[in-house]
């Protein structure tokens, strides 16, 4: 195996001549395809023809250093899809984009981020990478939430390719995120303040140490993630133990296929985050929706949500943020779960507009005023607050 690159559970390496067949069965997914063709595959001569000679040509032109990388997981070796750092065909190679395309199977395990996290790192610390850039449509929340994560930013809006204009959610057009190498730089080293005792050992990859990060120990002062209410907990969170309660997780069946019993400490992990890596939605992105597909516990989670956004001294801007994705994840979802959970989101719309106007990241509130848009029916009142807060918005929505 020409391997490439490995993170703690995969292995990228180059495409073979032999791998065709690999490539036609991904592209023959309608769900891994939605936002690409609208479902449709990709014909099996094309990527004999003209999709793997490309990306074997591609290493060819960049040294091997950049391109198109096929996926496995180390456990076992199962192909789970690829992952892409290249610069434009005719660009400067200190301009890459970064991108991947998943087997439904890899679906909420956390592969893209912990993928795209390494690929940002190689990239910035050896290949002489300046700038990494990503697009996907501005209706694929899930891809901006993974970008978002990596600490990316939205830079842009673009417009919808012509061969594209059929997709779900073309109207809306595409958005650009980046990232520059000194914006990276202070993200890692951000990742390192957080952890105390952390530190980067003689002669180890600075980089290796830092994708260990969010796996390693937590701060012993990090809050109570489940069991009974301490005498340190807030007081607002006995509201959130209060409506977990209401539901009885065992009788819902997760889209895991289990039941959803652990869920509420997922949730509460989630709500009690006080630093990047604690914010992650991998015990619920592939449990309570897959892709934009709403699953059974997506009402009560909902519920949940809400209680914990009710006070705001609750959660950190960091934990509001991916809990206010959540929400925006719920009304823009597919499956008659979506009625349900809008109905509850807009019990709770004051939630949202506080949001908008007070939170201190502007992906924040464009999640709460996208969110709002899905949902309120009063358009005065949203373009009201549009106008008082369009200059704390992203430009595509100013």
């Amino acid at each position: 195996m020409d391997t490439y690159l490995e993170t703690e559970r995969l292995i990228l390496r180059r495409f073979t001549a032999d791998d065709a067949d690999l490539l036609i069965v991904l592209d023959s997914d309608p769900a891994v395809m939605r936002y690409l063709t609208g479902g449709s595959p990709t014909a099996p001569e094309i990527v004999r023809e003209r999709h793997l000679p490309n990306i074997l040509a591609g290493y060819k032109k960049w040294g091997g250093d950049l391109g198109l990388f096929a996926a496995h997981e180390k456990d076992g070796g199962a192909f789970i899809g690829w992952f892409i750092l290249r610069p434009e065909p005719e660009g400067p190679l200190d301009e890459a984009e970064l991108g991947y395309r998943l087997r439904q199977v890899a679906w909420g395990k956390g592969y893209a981020t912990e993928g795209s996290r390494a690929l940002l790192g190689k990239a910035f610390t050896e290949l002489g990478v300046r700038m990494v850039w990503a697009e996907t449509m501005s209706v694929n929340h899930g891809s901006r939430n993974i970008m978002e994560k990596l600490d990316m930013t939205l830079a842009d809006t673009v417009p919808t390719p012509s061969d594209m204009e059929m997709v779900e959610g073309s109207e809306h057009g595409g958005v650009r995120y980046e990232i520059t190498k000194e914006q990276w730089g202070q993200y890692f080293l951000e990742q390192i303040r957080l952890r105390p005792g952390v530190r980067l050992p003689d002669g180890s990859s600075p980089v290796e140490e830092f994708f260990r990060l969010p796996d390693q120990c937590r701060t012993e002062s990090a809050p109570p993630t489940s069991g009974p209410q301490t005498e340190t907990e807030h007081p607002s969170m006995q509201a959130v133990r209060i409506e977990l309660d209401r539901h009885d997780w065992a009788t819902i069946e997760c889209g895991c296929g289990e039941s959803a019993s652990h869920l509420p400490d997922a949730l509460l992990r989630l709500i009690a985050a006080r630093t990047p890596g604690e914010t992650s939605l991998a015990g619920i992105d592939g449990h309570v929706m897959i892709q934009s597909n709403l699953m059974d516990p997506a009402p009560a989670v909902t519920a949940v949500v809400l209680a914990a956004l009710a006070d705001p001294i609750l959660t950190t801007p960091l934990a509001r943020t991916e809990l206010l994705w959540l929400l925006l994840a719920f009304t823009a979802g597919d499956t008659s779960r979506q009625e349900e959970c809008e109905e509850l989101i807009r019990g709770g719309i004051w939630i949202l507009y506080r949001e908008l106007t007070t939170h201190p990241s502007i992906v924040a509130r464009a999640h709460a005023y996208e969110t709002l848009s899905n949902l309120d029916t009063e358009q005065e009142r949203l373009a009201a607050f549009h106008h008082a807060v369009r200059d704390h918005l992203p430009a595509y929505l100013g």
